[in-house]
């Protein structure tokens, strides 16, 4: 079967990784050069003389033109941080160039326009990006300033290409990591890390690349050259792991788009930032308060000042900080990085009975949401499991009504006349068989259709679930064996790829990994007719379909499972009085307004 991804609307999907491991959607990138070498050079101190002049004149500009605003505006910068007499930062239009700041903007309030805010990428959130590489004719390179981890590797946990160690590889050299970006993460195969340093020396030149004045880069294996030739010592370097990347032309498309302020601003003012960021406690203040600094200093203090207090996007930056940059620890501190890379195992004793016809619920529980971060359409959703082989698993979602609408109009014998019926056409995933587009599955779990012999049963279960044509649908509504509100309709499907041979993976993997549960025979059709009162999706019928998603959800959970874990106080975010159930459900209906709801 030949799949592609389904698209709603004019609303692109966020892309989906086979194998439903976490993707996110991330800026295309180009491999980047190896680190050119370069000695700093007289050209270097005019650039930045040019760059403190071009300061001034700004600054004098704000105080001749309004002296009161701008008194206010330095006024506003917190008082607890020192600014050193000289630091400044400044909006620079459009200009984009090495060693100016990419600043991101704020959106105004929790209702803001865009609902697909905050569902993918929320690292980008109030982040700070350093340019480190930028031709408009072919990429922009950056590293993410606010994003440190408390990740700290040594020389041994990197290996060359083909798996041995680094050549003088020591475990006193102690590297102390960043998020840099999406781009060579560390997730990837083949991560990039970028290492910033203030070392002022000759060796420190010949191997870096000086991004402005007093702040260099150079690579991890500069680095460690360095540290072996005793000029520097591993703490001096602020490891980055990964960069964002914008292709020709994109990121000056995004300033136009206004999602980005580009700031210049003096090397002391980048160097405090660093070195506030990279203090372990703060990590989970996910550098808001270093996006808020740089933003009054810039005169916007206005739109701090506009953003509600547990704002839907800093709460979802703090769960991502939390999830993704805040690793598990032993009980010395100290980071073990194999919890983190492999997904928490759980195997329980549905995992053999799943096939065919199986129906299963999302997990959730009052401290933990898989599914907050990325794929939020599985949040409280019930699947229906339709194939299974060696290749994958496929399944579709029944508990999320589109905006569309299945009409067929016939004579209805019963009355004599014609009748008009309209189905909600329900979401079932991101992929469609390349083959049919716009197939759609038709299911009911009525037992008198089934006594009738409408339809057939989904799997080896004849007493679960039955699927049947839209032939047969109609033709029994037509002539009174059912009626129209028995049927789920759906299109779309989901899909789980298996490992070479079957023998790992698919939607087994997924309940053994406690991201999806089996729902008992006995609960499947009290899911189904509270799924069957749900209408087509539209503003005034939102809050009800959400109602039912929920009534649906805690109908199939098995009562001879104890969830010890629901009974357990409600996770709040960190400095936060929302609860992380609270933000998944406002995750889902956010996911459900930007792609299910009529633009």
């Amino acid at each position: 079967m030949m799949l592609h991804q389904k698209c709603l609307g004019l609303a692109l999907l966020p892309t989906l990784a086979m194998g439903f491991s976490p993707h996110y959607l991330i800026s295309t990138a180009v491999p980047s050069s190896h680190v050119r070498t370069r000695i700093r050079s007289q050209a270097d101190d005019t650039e930045e003389d040019w760059r403190n002049f071009r300061a001034k004149l700004v600054m004098n500009y704000r105080q001749d033109s309004d002296s009161d605003s701008s008194a206010t505006m330095m006024a506003n910068v917190d008082d607890s941080r020192s600014i050193v007499d000289g630091a400044w930062a400044y909006e620079s239009g459009t200009a984009i160039e090495k060693g100016s700041i990419i600043l991101s903007r704020a959106l105004d309030h929790e209702g803001d326009s865009d609902p697909e805010s905050g569902l993918a990428q929320q690292y980008f959130h109030k982040s700070i990006i350093l340019v480190l590489e930028h031709d408009d004719n072919i990429f922009t390179k950056g590293i993410i300033l606010n994003r440190p981890s408390n990740l700290i590797l040594s020389d041994e946990d990197f290996v060359n290409f083909d798996g041995s160690p680094l050549d003088g590889s020591s475990e006193d050299n102690q590297w102390k990591t960043w998020f840099g970006g999406e781009v060579s993460g560390i997730l990837s195969d083949n991560p990039e890390i970028i290492c910033v340093h203030f070392l002022d020396s000759k060796e420190a030149d010949e191997e870096s690349e000086i991004i402005m004045k007093g702040i260099k880069w150079t690579t991890l294996e500069g680095a460690r050259l360095l540290v072996q030739k005793g000029v520097a010592e591993a703490h001096d370097f602020l490891t980055f792991i990964g960069y964002c990347g914008w292709d020709a032309g994109q990121l000056r498309e995004e300033l136009d788009q206004e999602s980005w302020y580009m700031v210049a601003a003096d090397s002391r003012t980048v160097l405090e930032e660093l070195q506030k960021n990279g203090a372990s406690e703060g990590i989970l203040d996910a550098g808001l308060e270093s996006w808020s600094l740089l933003m009054r200093m810039i005169g916007r203090q206005n739109e701090i000042d506009g953003i509600a207090e547990d704002d839907f996007n800093d709460l979802m930056l703090k769960e991502w900080t939390k999830e993704r940059l805040l690793f598990p620890t032993d009980v010395e501190g100290d980071v073990v990085i194999s919890e983190f890379m492999s997904k928490a195992s759980g195997s329980n004793s549905f995992g053999s009975e799943i096939g065919v016809g199986s129906v299963l619920r999302s997990t959730a529980s009052t401290q933990y949401n898989p599914f907050l971060l990325s794929d939020q359409e599985y949040h409280k959703c019930i699947l229906l499991v339709v194939q299974e082989d060696d290749e994958m698993s496929v399944g579709v979602i029944l508990n999320l009504p589109t905006a569309t609408t299945v009409q067929f109009d016939f004579v209805d014998e019963r009355i004599g006349g014609g009748n008009l019926y309209k189905l909600p056409e329900r979401y079932g995933g991101r992929f469609s068989d390349a083959s049919d587009e716009d197939v759609l599955l038709w299911f009911h779990c009525n037992e008198s259709l089934k006594d009738k012999g409408i339809g057939e049963p989904l799997g080896m279960d004849i007493s679960s679930v039955w699927n049947v044509s839209s032939d047969d649908a109609s033709n029994a509504i037509s002539i009174g064996q059912a009626r129209a509100e028995d049927f789920l309709v759906v299109s779309g499907i989901s899909v789980w790829e298996k490992a070479p041979g079957g023998v790992a993976g698919g939607i087994r993997g997924e309940v053994n990994n406690n991201l999806f549960e089996v729902v008992p025979t006995e609960e499947i059709s009290s899911v189904f007719d509270s799924l069957l009162q749900q209408e087509p999706m539209a503003a005034d019928t939102l809050e009800d379909n959400i109602a039912f998603i929920g009534l649906a959800w805690s109908e199939a959970q098995s009562a001879e499972r104890d969830h010890d874990h629901d009974d357990a106080p409600h996770t709040k975010v960190y400095k936060s009085n929302r609860t992380i159930s609270d933000l998944a459900d406002t995750a889902l209906k956010r996911w459900i307004s930007a792609f299910l709801l009529e633009s």
